[in-house]
């Protein structure tokens, strides 16, 4: 797990007003907001591109994390809409700090 990358994340996402954070689209989620600072690029479609992998691939590769924690942390059990900028940090601060994610630190 990047920590860095991860803290970065929280970082930016400090910056963002609730109305400019929609988890349900690249651009304009935790990702999109931090994307260029963790690594992340963007392709035509939107989705982030990372080593040659894109979307939740591109997203665990970068932030070295599995698919699944990617797609745990930045999608599932978000409803549309439902979700703020302190959210997301607070899940991410969950994730980074849960027993089994301690010891996977780079």
């Amino acid at each position: 797990m990047n920590r860095e990358k991860l803290e970065t994340i929280i970082e930016v996402l400090k910056t963002v007003p609730d109305d400019q954070f929609d988890s349900n689209n690249w651009r304009t989620c935790a990702i999109g907001h931090a994307g260029s600072a963790i690594g992340l690029h963007f392709n035509s479609f939107n989705n982030p591109i990372f080593n040659g992998q894109r979307s939740f691939e591109a997203v665990a590769d970068c932030l070295g994390i599995t698919v699944e924690d990617a797609e745990s942390l930045f999608r599932d059990g978000y409803p549309c809409g439902d979700i703020t900028p302190q959210m997301m940090i607070d899940s991410i601060r969950g994730f980074m700090n849960a027993p089994s994610n301690v010891l996977r630190q780079s």
